[in-house]
């Protein structure tokens, strides 16, 4: 941990709370200083978990809940005033972030954006119906992993369905073409393909190195009850990914 900057000022510091002249002197401190960095990064890791968890929501609730309890109980006197209540929230809060800031750092140091790619689900062709020709050629040549083959037929495929479209999507990813597979699943959004397409949309921001938008989409699928892919993404892989785009921000 840094010795010139306590996490109140680092935090206020985020909440664009500090004084003019300690901000500027942290800014400047921040340009050469890649311990400062990195403990600046946990620290908006920990308030991220914590907005996350809704942390936040809960301790509100528990002040709501105590001054209720106080309405429905007139009777019981109680020396301690309402408004010294709000202090021992923040501290709470406080120590929260405090706790967590140690984690975080482990968290900010190992975020990689090849350990959310390689937990990415393959995508098995269902056997459901006959196809085309050419069509069951392109399924064909992506279950054997022919991916260059698989863009191949669907460039020349004339009926360009979704479900091509889509293995052409997943076989620019296998290629390493982040961004022809970004162009080809965001076409896709809006047809029957469009869950599978949206999580893996994910993967290729992911490997463009767009955090940004893959922690949107991300966010999407999770709150989207209907979608299947749901459940494949934790609020780690969103702390992950919100700690990507600011190690990148920052030049780390």
């Amino acid at each position: 941990m840094n010795k010139n900057y306590t996490i109140e000022e680092l935090e206020a510091y985020l909440n664009k709370e500090l004084d003019s002249a300690k901000q500027e002197q942290l800014e400047a401190e921040l340009l050469s200083n890649p311990e400062l960095q990195e403990e600046l990064l946990a620290l908006k890791a920990s308030l991220e978990a914590i907005d996350l968890a809704n942390l936040k929501k809960v301790i509100s609730q528990v002040h709501k809940e105590h001054l209720d309890s106080r309405e429905e109980t007139p009777q019981i006197q109680i020396s301690t005033p309402p408004s010294s209540l709000i202090p021992w929230i923040s501290r709470i809060a406080a120590s929260l972030v405090f706790v967590l800031v140690g984690t975080a750092l482990v968290l900010v140091i190992s975020a990689n954006p090849d350990r959310l790619i390689s937990q990415q689900i393959d995508y098995v062709i269902p056997v459901l119906r006959s196809a085309e020709s050419q069509q069951s050629a392109i399924q064909k040549a992506y279950s054997s992993g022919d991916f260059e083959q698989v863009i191949t037929l669907a460039d020349s495929f004339q009926n360009q369905v979704p479900e091509i479209s889509f293995l052409k999507g997943l076989s620019y990813l296998q290629t390493n073409q982040a961004q022809q597979a970004v162009d080809t699943f965001s076409g896709l959004v809006s047809t029957d393909f469009g869950s599978p397409a949206q999580y893996y949309l994910v993967e290729a921001y992911l490997q463009l190195g767009n955090f940004e938008s893959a922690y949107k989409e991300m966010k999407t699928i999770r709150n989207d009850a209907n979608n299947p892919y749901r459940k494949n993404f934790t609020q780690k892989d969103l702390l992950d990914v919100k700690i990507l785009s600011w190690k990148k921000a920052m030049g780390l």
